[in-house]
């Protein structure tokens, strides 16, 4: 068993300042998935990188990608290793079964 600390387990990730979805102290990896929508994806958002959404101008897309990108490289420079994976991969790489399972069971928040 590998000891995670996530928001699923109600305690809130927190490493070098920084809110991340998960954390192990034992390998000092942090855990993150990138929402495609609130982290800007390149690959979701190809053509719109530069516009803002209707509900949060004036944040764009190229915008949110920039801060992802900014926060990861900070948490590598203070020594923790950074597994991370945009939403659109995992769903890409999940059976038909885990993602029904996703959509009807929310996690804790």
């Amino acid at each position: 068993q590998i000891d995670t600390t996530h928001s699923g387990k109600q305690k809130e990730a927190r490493v070098g300042g920084a809110k991340v979805d998960g954390y192990r102290p034992k390998t000092n990896e942090v855990l993150e998935l990138h929402g495609c929508y609130h982290h800007g994806c390149p690959k979701c958002f190809k053509h719109t990188r530069n516009a803002s959404p209707p509900d949060s101008p004036p944040e764009t897309p190229e915008h949110r990608y920039e801060a992802t990108v900014a926060k990861s490289c900070r948490l590598t420079e203070l020594g923790y290793a950074a597994i991370e994976m945009w939403e659109c991969d995992s769903k890409r790489l999940m059976t038909e079964e885990m993602f029904n399972h996703t959509e009807t069971h929310h996690t804790i928040a």
